[in-house]
């Protein structure tokens, strides 16, 4: 009986971890060793096409420069403007929907944020190399 009650338990923990109910974005998960200069606030996206939405990108920090590198895609979820059954879905290695419109824009998505800039804390000494989850909005120029 315990062991049935377990695994529903964490069922219901781990459905309420990847459900993506929430629409609101929060600021890049920073860590305490470095942080987005100046707080800049990450400006939605606009691309060509008609989908919207909004994406994640997990990014390592080149700490010399200053700057965010090999950029993965962990997380999308966008729908269309024009047909409510279009929509795209990316967690990780799942793809499901029109994908392809993410894959092509990879490029621009990638630019979009290549301008941001981190710098170290100077309250906090650290000697490993940090990781940034970078959450932004997809809007259609459309």
């Amino acid at each position: 009986m315990k062991l049935t009650t377990t695994i529903i338990w964490f069922f219901l923990i781990g459905l309420n971890v990847f459900s993506q109910t929430n629409e609101q974005l929060i600021d890049p998960i920073n860590y305490e060793c470095f942080r987005l200069t100046n707080n800049e606030i990450i400006e939605p996206l606009k691309l060509d096409g008609h989908y919207f939405g909004r994406v994640i990108l997990d990014t390592e920090c080149d700490t010399i420069n200053g700057i965010l590198k090999n950029h993965k895609l962990v997380f999308a979820k966008l729908r269309s403007k024009t047909d409510p059954n279009d929509s795209i879905e990316i967690r990780l290695d799942l793809k499901i929907g029109n994908y392809k419109f993410i894959e092509e824009k990879m490029g621009d998505i990638i630019e979009h944020i290549s301008g941001l800039r981190i710098e170290r804390n100077p309250v906090v000494q650290c000697v490993y190399v940090p990781k940034f989850i970078i959450p932004f909005k997809i809007e259609s120029k459309n």
